[in-house]
């Protein structure tokens, strides 16, 4: 009877750890702010720029690109604190025919979030306020 209690015990001890733990605010950026350039240093002017972090472990993070190439991630309002860490950088369109042109400008391997193929990482971190993507040529 002893060890049953025991054994009770430490497996409702080991379940509420698991619980705090789950339960545990990730800490992460209320906010982060970017701009989107091209290769030859023009902003984008348009596309949902997406951040998947490296090694997968948590969603991928997105926000629209303005007409000015910026971008602002708020973690606030999507519930999704923007955790610091090391990003790879993705830009998709939608099937609006506007987007056509600049589907043309961006190379192919930052549009397929389902492909690996992005060379292109940013590093964010809590002193990262203005966050530079500049896309690579071909």
């Amino acid at each position: 009877m002893k060890s049953r209690l025991f054994i009770c015990s430490v497996l409702v001890s080991v379940a509420a750890m698991g619980c705090a733990k789950s339960s545990a605010v990730i800490p992460g950026l209320r906010e982060v702010n970017g701009k989107v350039l091209l290769s030859k240093g023009a902003p984008l002017k348009g596309g949902t720029i997406v951040l998947r972090p490296a090694g997968g472990l948590r969603p991928a993070i997105s926000a629209d690109i303005k007409s000015d190439g910026s971008f602002t991630i708020d973690g606030a309002s999507d519930k999704k604190p923007v955790v610091p860490g090391e990003y790879q950088v993705f830009v998709v369109f939608d099937k609006d025919p506007k987007h056509r042109a600049l589907r043309s400008q961006v190379p192919k391997k930052y549009q397929s979030v389902s492909d690996d193929e992005s060379d292109l990482y940013v590093k964010i971190d809590e002193e990262s306020d203005n966050v530079i993507v500049k896309l690579k040529q071909g």
